[in-house]
């Protein structure tokens, strides 16, 4: 299915009111949890690395568009550095006038 096609019935949510629901976000994770989460989190910003553009990779989880949200400590901590560092590279890249040569 195309990413742009929205089904009427079941309209796309926020972040916010993804975050509601308690199986995206609880507040004390299993340690296989929050490891299988950090390590999707983790290949997320290494394909935004190689080029992905971050609304395809990074940005697909509602983790990220509220950290202040998430319920689990270590979970908020690091996506909160996440947020940072990919922040940090982005601004390394936009000084350097790296550009995509093709």
């Amino acid at each position: 299915m195309d990413a742009g096609v929205v089904d009427a019935a079941h309209p796309p949510q926020t972040a916010a009111q993804l975050l509601q629901r308690p199986e995206i976000n609880r507040a004390a994770l299993a340690p296989a949890e929050l490891l299988a989460a950090v390590d999707d989190l983790w290949t997320s910003q290494a394909a935004a690395l190689q080029g992905t553009h971050l609304v395809h990779s990074l940005f697909l989880w509602p983790h990220l568009h509220a950290p202040d949200q998430v319920a689990d400590t270590h979970l908020r901590a690091f996506c909160i550095g996440l947020l940072v560092s990919t922040a940090m590279i982005r601004r390394v890249v936009e000084q350097a006038s790296i550009y995509r040569v093709r």
